[in-house]
C-alpha cells in the first residue's frame, strides 16, 4: 500500500527541533524528538518498499498530503465524485450504499444490501486509477485515525510553549502510545462517501 504524505507537523512547519528541545535539559526533549520522528512518513520510502516503479513514480510526482481530517474529507469528496461518475456510466445505482474495504494485500472488497456487488467489484477491478484512489483514501484515513497526527501537533506546540513540560507530557500521554490497528471502511451511497473506523462512522458522507 503506497501513500505520499507528511505529518501535520511537517506540513505546517511545526517539526520539532531535537537539539533545541534537548537544550531545555528537562529530560523530555527526547520524547518530543521521537514523537516528531514517528509522525513523519516518507511516501517515497513507502513506495520503494513496495518494489513498484509505478507506485514510486506516483509517490514522487504527487504533492505531499498531511494526514489530517481535512485531507481525508477532501479525498472522500474526490472519491465520491469518481464513484458517482463511474457508477452512472456502468449503469449501477448509487443506493443502497456499498461499503468498500481494503485488505492487507491491497485487495478491494464490496459489501452491502444489494445484489450487484460482483458488478461493483468488477468495475473497480477493471479501473486501476479508481483502485489507486480507493487505496490511497483508505491508507491516509487509516494513518490519520491511528496516529492522531493533529493531537501530536498540539502536543508539540504545547510542549514548546510550556514552562511545565512534565504536565504537558502527562496531559498528552496518549500521544506516546503505540498506534492501534484501525479497521477502515469507505461507504458510498447517495453520491457521497463516508469514512468508517472500527465499525462506526468517523467522517460523515462527503459528496462531490
Amino acid at each position: 500500500m503506497t501513500v505520499a504524505f507528511v505529518s501535520g507537523a511537517a506540513a505546517t512547519g511545526e517539526v520539532s527541533r531535537p537539539a533545541e528541545a534537548r537544550r531545555r535539559g528537562d529530560g523530555f526533549g527526547e520524547m518530543l524528538a521521537a514523537t516528531a520522528a514517528s509522525s513523519d512518513v516518507s511516501g517515497a520510502g513507502r513506495a520503494a518498499a513496495t518494489g513498484s516503479s509505478t507506485s514510486r513514480s506516483w509517490a514522487l510526482d504527487t504533492p505531499l498530503l498531511p494526514p489530517t481530517r481535512e485531507t481525508v474529507e477532501m479525498l472522500a469528496s474526490e472519491l465520491a465524485a469518481s464513484l458517482k461518475d463511474k457508477f452512472a456510466k456502468a449503469g449501477l445505482a448509487e443506493n443502497p450504499p456499498v461499503t468498500l474495504r481494503v485488505d492487507d494485500t491491497g485487495g478491494i472488497h464490496a459489501t452491502g444490501d444489494r445484489d450487484d456487488l460482483a458488478a461493483v467489484e468488477g468495475l473497480i477491478a477493471s479501473d486501476p486509477a479508481l483502485q489507486l484512489t480507493i487505496r490511497n483514501t483508505n491508507a491516509i484515513a487509516s494513518q490519520t485515525r491511528a496516529s492522531n497526527a493533529e493531537r501530536t501537533l498540539a502536543f508539540q506546540q504545547a510542549y514548546r510553549a510550556s514552562s511545565n513540560p512534565a504536565a504537558v507530557v502527562a496531559q498528552f500521554a496518549d500521544v506516546f502510545a503505540s498506534p492501534a490497528h484501525v479497521a477502515m471502511s469507505l461507504v458510498f451511497g447517495g453520491g457521497a462517501v463516508s469514512v468508517g473506523a472500527d465499525g462506526a462512522t468517523w467522517i460523515a458522507g462527503r459528496g462531490a
